[in-house]
């Protein structure tokens, strides 16, 4: 008999998701004849205990008989049993310094952690992710802020049963008010080719806004709202004044500079999905804050201090937005049109779409990594993304001793 636990999510600020939903549950038991699953009581989870139970696992605070234990974020050191192997998103693998304590910990107590960040196929491309939804929620958060600040509509903040039918009948109004409003004219930048940047597409499309090419974009002077989609070719050029080289740039992004000055004049709306390194150039940045016409910053990727230097921490999904002074940076009240750029950082995106989340989640899992894990990894899925393995660092993550003192 093999058990999998769902373990309670420990770390602050809360979480509502879940890596598995009770009907995903139900349908590994019908699959898997020799498999129990245990889930851990829980208030905060968008799924309920009875609904878990109805699906035949069973509730249980006690995870210590599990084999897995399955959860979504970080789980707190003091609630990290000894000798068992974990999945959830650790967030170690970069050395950040808020979990080098849990780095420790986990090899200190003999944990095995399978990092769901590294769970690829061999082409390296990821296969679980929580990042659509990263985007879908962000667009909603951005509208917020813009809404409040022009004292154009109001959008309801998300509660723990928001679906995106809630973030189209919300918004399809809203999107309809600037449309109506002579005064204002919205132009939305979305950066990045990635889920995230897809998630924000998906969006802005069934809210009715029209995409432009960025060619467009840049030359065109609309009324109605409208959008473009910029990639790393068109965020960035060569200082020598060659052509953009997609591996060139991974090589020696050191050859590059910035080239968002363009879009910092023809935006009011800067909604950032792109993956950035401290080795790539920045985008909004310092210079740029009290000439540009940004009005709004949405930042999805959430990179503190990185390449949209307006984003100078978090933000919570208690509170969404603040305020940032185009001339000293420092930080100001977000509803404020004068001097100020808006700025909605939410780090945790995805726990405020809860249902919608998890469920895309669990079917990746079901198709990837259960497979895997209760059969067997032929590919080398769960392999790739385990860091620790019975409290000893694999050969990929070997980088990590320093960083966790060990």
């Amino acid at each position: 008999m093999t058990r999998i636990g769902i373990i309670r999510e420990t770390k602050i600020p809360t979480d509502n998701r879940t890596p598995l939903t009770p009907a995903q549950c139900k349908e590994l038991l019908s699959t898997y004849s020799d498999l129990e699953i245990l889930v851990q009581p829980s208030d905060l989870r968008v799924f309920s205990d009875e609904e878990y139970r109805q699906a035949g696992a069973v509730i249980s605070e006690d995870m210590t008989t599990c084999d897995y234990l399955f959860g979504v974020k970080e789980v707190n050191i003091d609630a990290l049993i000894p000798d068992k192997h974990y999945f959830f998103f650790a967030h170690i693998g970069k050395q950040q310094p808020y979990n080098k304590e849990l780095c420790r910990a986990m090899i200190e107590k003999k944990v095995t952690l399978t990092d769901y960040e590294y769970l690829t196929d061999r082409a390296k491309k990821r296969l679980v992710s929580f990042s659509f939804w990263a985007g879908v929620m962000g667009v909603y958060n951005t509208l917020r802020l813009y809404g409040l600040r022009h004292r154009l509509f109001k959008l309801p903040a998300p509660d723990k049963k928001f679906t995106v039918a809630d973030i189209l009948n919300n918004g399809r109004p809203a999107i309809n008010s600037m449309k109506l409003n002579p005064k204002t004219k919205v132009r939305i930048l979305v950066t990045g080719q990635g889920r995230a940047s897809q998630g924000a597409q998906f969006i802005l499309k069934e809210l009715g806004i029209r995409q432009l090419s960025v060619p467009a974009y840049l030359c065109t002077d609309t009324k109605e709202p409208v959008f473009t989609v910029a990639s790393t070719a068109d965020l960035v050029r060569r200082k020598d004044g060659k052509f953009y080289d997609r591996a060139d740039f991974k090589a020696h992004p050191e050859s590059y500079t910035s080239d968002f000055r363009k879009f910092a004049y023809a935006t009011t709306i800067f909604i950032p999905c792109h993956f950035w390194a401290p080795e790539h150039p920045k985008y909004f940045t310092r210079d740029l804050f009290s000439t540009s016409n940004i009005d709004v910053v949405g930042d999805v990727t959430c990179d503190i201090k990185g390449s949209v230097e307006s984003t100078i921490r978090p933000s919570t999904h208690q509170s969404p937005f603040y305020g940032i002074d185009v001339n000293g940076g420092f930080e100001e009240t977000p509803y404020s049109t004068i001097g100020t750029i808006g700025v909605m950082a939410v780090d945790t995106l995805p726990n405020a779409i809860p249902f919608e989340a998890s469920k895309s989640f669990g079917e990746k899992l079901l198709d990837h990594v259960f497979p895997a894990l209760l059969g067997e990894d032929k590919e080398e899925v769960i392999a790739r993304a385990t860091l620790i393995s019975n409290g000893e660092l694999t050969e990929p993550f070997r980088y990590l001793k320093d960083f966790a003192g060990v």
